[in-house]
């Protein structure tokens, strides 16, 4: 999309999808030719997020220098998401 107006009406309409599907905003937006957007509730919290993106960038780039990653399915996702101790470690950031 190109960058603009076209490209804020193509982030709304996923991120609503989003929500609606998910019932919370996304954290990590990435953009293919654009960058990265991280969306939180405090500037610090903007921070791990970027954070957590780049260390999740150099953890694929090992993955790809060796062969090929092995992503976990949407259901392992939500496990993991779901975890108490893992939102307990989420709130940690905020």
């Amino acid at each position: 999309v190109d960058p603009g107006l076209a490209l804020a009406m193509a982030i709304r309409k996923e991120v609503l999808a989003y929500l609606s599907k998910y019932d919370e905003a996304p954290k990590v937006i990435l953009l293919a030719n654009h960058g990265m957007i991280a969306l939180g509730h405090t500037p610090a919290e903007v921070l791990n997020i970027t954070d957590m993106c780049v260390k999740s960038a150099d953890i694929l780039g090992g993955a790809l220098a060796i062969g090929h990653p092995r992503f976990l399915s949407e259901e392992q996702v939500l496990h993991l998401w779901r975890r108490p101790d893992e939102i307990y470690r989420r709130n940690m950031f905020v």
